[in-house]
């Protein structure tokens, strides 16, 4: 069903939208991670020829482009000046990544001191790394992409490091199984697609948001229908890309809303 898709065509609009919007001028980047983290969408590139690092975080009121100071650390990795990244970015924001892995432990994910690995910022935004180490399946540490990262406990990290012959495959098999669990789970939202369609109909029609929450609280939460809000935050842009894009799948959608409600973003 189209009402399935709803939240992946969401994830490729939002991927198009910065590319368009940050990246047009930019003929040489690499793409490290994109991905969303609650409602906020995350998004990492690296100049290719100068090696600057850049994150970019969008889905909001005011977005955040910001380049990352960065150093090369004793051991060969990539490390991100803690100090200049808290100047910009929102002890909240920084919470957010503290809790999924940002540092080995939460506690020092939240300290403004010192450093941190690159590739942990990446990794984390894909995957709970809080206790676990992150290694570069290549074993380039200058290669961080999230294609090229998986998280691994410290005991399996060192199997894998000292297996010249089968590590690489190990960790290209952890890493698909995280990514296959990962698409398994309902990753964003609510449980029901026909709710959440309910909702995104009414805000396009133009109902307040408290007016929403009386028409749809008896299918969900007051929270979760805010948590929906947030996430399809650019949702009258959304819709015109879809038309464009997939009109099929738009026709499909504003067939099924009732009562013509989706009369007045055609």
């Amino acid at each position: 069903m189209f009402y399935k898709s709803l939240e992946r065509f969401y994830r490729q609009f939002s991927y198009e939208r910065v590319v368009n919007a940050y990246l047009k001028d930019k003929n040489e980047y690499v793409v490290l991670a994109e991905n969303f983290v609650e409602n906020l969408y995350f998004f990492i590139y690296e100049l290719d020829t100068k090696h600057k690092y850049f994150l970019i975080i969008e889905n909001t009121k005011n977005p955040i482009i910001k380049e990352l100071k960065t150093l090369k650390n004793k051991d060969g990795y990539i490390v991100v000046s803690k100090k200049d990244f808290s100047q910009k970015i929102s002890l909240k924001i920084r919470k957010k990544l503290a809790k999924r892995g940002i540092c080995f432990t939460v506690e020092n994910g939240l300290k403004c001191n010192k450093y941190f690995c690159l590739h942990r910022l990446v990794a984390c935004l894909y995957f709970d790394c809080i206790g676990l180490e992150v290694h570069h399946i290549n074993k380039n540490t200058l290669c961080n992409s999230i294609l090229n990262l998986v998280p691994l406990t410290p005991d399996f990290h060192k199997l894998v490091d000292n297996d010249l012959k089968n590590g690489e495959n190990f960790a290209k098999d952890v890493q698909n199984h995280l990514f296959s669990k990962k698409k398994k789970r309902n990753q964003t939202v609510a449980n029901s697609d026909n709710v959440i369609c309910e909702i995104l109909k009414y805000k396009t029609c133009g109902f307040p948001t408290p007016k929403i929450i009386d028409k749809i609280q008896k299918y969900a939460k007051k929270s979760k229908i805010y948590e929906i809000l947030n996430f399809y935050y650019y949702l009258e842009d959304f819709i015109k890309w879809l038309k464009i894009q997939h009109n099929q799948c738009f026709s499909e959608f504003y067939g099924k809303s009732k009562n013509g409600l989706f009369a007045n973003s055609a």
